[in-house]
């Protein structure tokens, strides 16, 4: 996932493939309590909140691998907190 331009778009995008993983994962009842999580924090989180919500996604790759595809690059994030206006 990378070249996105605000941190509302990599929220809007990853929430989309969230709901997608949701689906794939539909029988693994642990699983879907991670992605849950995850989409719960996502939708109300700002970029200052970033770390938290990246901490899951690392944690929530123990159950499901294809939630560090997700996750943004060092120099998107830093742009992110620098545009602090766009939360």
């Amino acid at each position: 996932m990378r070249g996105m331009r605000s941190f509302r778009e990599w929220k809007a995008v990853t929430i989309s493939r969230l709901l997608e993983l949701e689906r794939k994962y539909s029988g693994n009842a642990r699983a879907l309590e991670t992605i849950d999580e995850i989409i719960t924090r996502l939708e109300y989180a700002k970029a200052r909140d970033l770390a938290g919500v990246l901490s899951l996604f690392h944690h929530g790759s123990k159950v499901v691998p294809e939630l560090l595809d997700l996750v943004p690059l060092a120099e998107e994030v830093e742009r992110w907190l620098r545009s602090r206006g766009e939360d």
